[in-house]
Parts: C-alpha cells; structure tokens; sequence
C-alpha cells in the first residue's frame, strides 16, 4: 500500500508542478494588458447607452463597450451587436 501512495504522490507532484507552469505562463500572458477597473462613469455611460440605442445590448456587452467607450480603446471580437454601438470603435476578425 506504501508503494501505491509513493505512486500517487508523485503523480500528484506532476500536476501540481503543471498547474504552477500553466500559471506562470498565464500570469506571463496576462501582464501585457491593462485591468480596468469599473466606475460610476462607466456605469451612467452603460445606462445611457442601453437607452439611446433601439435595440438594447445584452447586459454584459452593454458594461463592455462603455468601458471601452469610456477608456477611448478598441474593442476586438466577433460579436456583431457592437458594430451598432455608435462612437465605438470595433474591429472583428
């Protein structure tokens, strides 16, 4: 039974040793980009958004292109819902 759990143990610390090799690379891939935080304006900006357009956004693409709009970036994707979004701009791929 010992040599079973010497076994599982060091199967374990292969995939511990995995998880910590995949964060490291996340965290490495992750550090290029900026994390934006929410705010009031950002919240108005959805509100108003959601409001002037005559067909409303889901929810949480709503909170992302007023994000975007806010922070004057470009939003990248394939969802064709923010092509309506005026003072956006969008680029899909």
């Amino acid at each position: 039974m010992s040599c079973r759990n010497s076994k599982a143990k060091a199967q374990d610390r292969g995939v511990n040793d995995l998880k910590h090799a995949d964060a490291v690379a996340l965290n490495e891939f992750v550090s290029r980009f900026r994390v934006l935080q929410l705010s009031r304006m950002i919240a108005w900006r959805t509100a108003l958004l959601q409001t002037s357009l005559p067909r409303r956004l889901g929810e949480n693409d709503a909170w992302i292109a007023a994000t975007a709009i806010s922070h004057g970036a470009t939003l990248v994707g394939r969802e064709r819902a923010f092509s309506r979004v005026p003072r956006l701009e969008y680029l899909t791929f």
